[in-house]
Order: C-alpha cells, then structure tokens, then sequence
C-alpha cells in the first residue's frame, strides 16, 4: 500500500498472489496471525500465562489513506508488529500498527522477512532479522524454537541442564 499506492483491497489480491497472505485474510490483516505468535514468545519462552483475551490486537484493516499520506510525507514506514514488554513480573502484550522512521532496522523489514527485537536491561538491544522464502522454512525455524523451549522448560522442572547440541 505505501509503496506501490494501492489501496487496502488491491494490495490484499496482490499479497495473497504472492504467497504473502493465506486465502482467508483475516487472520493476518486483523493481527491474529501475529497474536498467535506473540502468545506462543510469550507462554512458552517468557511463561508469561497469557491468554488471547490478555492481548490488545489491532490489524492493518484501520489504516486509512489519510494514514498513509501522513506516514509518507513524515517518511515513515508502517509495520504490524507483535509486543512484548515484561516489567515488574507482569507481562503486557499487543498488537498493533507501529511506525519507524528510515533510520530503524525495523523499517527495512518487507515481504516475507521477519525481525525479532529484544532490548533487556544487561544486554541492551538485539535485533534478528531473516527470511524464509517458503513456508516449509518458516515452519522448520518455528518448530526448532520450539524444540528449544520445551527442552529448557523441561530441564528446569527436573532441576536438569540442558546439554547442547
């Protein structure tokens, strides 16, 4: 929408033409294909305990052309973008339309590239940025996260390490 200047339903035909969006478009267009995700970070890396109920979602399906006119003449760059902020022991999550300015790694992600962006209070900020070209590589990363955390998860319960691979 923002760099080709099409509208919502256009770029949507387009997207899903390319692999980019499923047939049924709701669930990415309404954020709950990255609230799934999030909850996955955030249950089973963070053992945050969150349900979707927990979440604040908000999809691209709002944005409106005066949004688009703003972000482009601020040159701006809009993201749907899953969050996570743990504080205090409480762990808030949302989902939402975020903007950044050209300078951000963040505004540079495009297509079927992914980021991560961790900022902790030793570490200071990470950000992880990747592709897969095919869904099965999606799904082979995502599967590995998760083998991951299982094993972690259960090496904690029985007071276990973790051997590495």
């Amino acid at each position: 929408m923002m760099n080709q200047n099409l509208g919502f339903d256009e770029a949507l035909e387009r997207a899903q033409a390319g692999g980019f969006a499923e047939a049924d478009t709701r669930n990415d267009t309404e954020g709950w294909d990255t609230a799934s995700k999030l909850l996955i970070l955030a249950n089973f890396g963070l053992d945050a305990g969150l349900t979707m109920d927990d979440l604040a979602v908000e999809g691209i399906q709002a944005v409106s052309e005066h949004d688009i006119e703003t972000w482009q003449k601020h040159r701006l760059m809009p993201k749907l973008v899953g969050s996570l902020i743990r504080s205090d022991g409480t762990t808030r999550a949302s989902v939402g339309v975020r903007t950044y300015p050209p300078t951000d790694p963040l505004a540079h992600v495009s297509g079927k590239n992914k980021a991560i962006r961790i900022t902790t209070d030793a570490m200071g900020e990470t950000i992880a940025m990747g592709s897969g070209t095919e869904p099965l590589a999606t799904a082979a990363a995502a599967l590995k996260d998760l083998e991951h955390i299982l094993l972690t998860r259960a090496a904690r319960a029985t007071g276990g390490s973790r051997g590495e691979e």
